[in-house]
């Protein structure tokens, strides 16, 4: 994961990036006011995995031991641009990502709203690609026009005879509803 790394509205370098990845446009909080650091906010739910969690806000090496983090200052659910969330790939958290699908649904449930994505696309990138965490990662130069969720986590998964800090794998899923719960 990045626990150095805040997608904050002007983003930073990674310390072990060799680029920048470039300010994302600030975007007006449609449902939610902005979490407070270190607190739990929502709820994370992937009925394929059978798994809920509460998500925290920050991705500090404490908050990620604990529960799946949002990146701080990227979107929140609802809004143009893209909902990101970091978690270890332990058997507590998110072990099993990559039995994902395309079509495969994924809810949020925040502050009386119920807000559910689709997986769009799996794959692995470097941990120096901090774009898929931008608002728009498909072009970080441009304003975001969907509403996405990006989960990023470490591959290959925890063993004795790897290294899981090599890459990422990042699960990325579209809107389909945002309703009150």
């Amino acid at each position: 994961i990045y626990p150095h790394f805040h997608a904050s509205r002007r983003w930073e370098v990674v310390p072990s990036a060799t680029q920048h990845v470039p300010t994302s446009v600030p975007i007006r909080k449609e449902f939610f006011s902005e979490p407070k650091p270190n607190s739990l906010f929502a709820t994370l739910y992937i009925p394929r995995l059978h798994k809920k969690w509460s998500v925290i806000e920050g991705t500090s090496l404490n908050n990620l031991a604990h529960h799946p983090a949002h990146y701080q200052g990227s979107q929140m659910p609802g809004e143009a641009g893209n909902f990101s969330i970091a978690a270890h790939r332990t058997r507590d958290y998110f072990w099993s990502l990559d039995r994902l699908k395309a079509g495969d649904r994924i809810m949020i449930d925040i502050q009386n709203r119920k807000i559910t994505y689709r997986v769009t696309k799996q794959w692995v990138v470097l941990p120096t690609n901090v774009a898929v965490v931008a608002a728009n990662p498909d072009d970080p130069n441009l304003p975001p026009t969907q509403h996405l969720l990006t989960l990023t986590t470490c591959t290959p998964k925890f063993g004795w005879n790897s290294s899981s800090s090599s890459h990422r794998l990042i699960v990325q899923a579209k809107e389909i509803s945002n309703v009150a719960s």
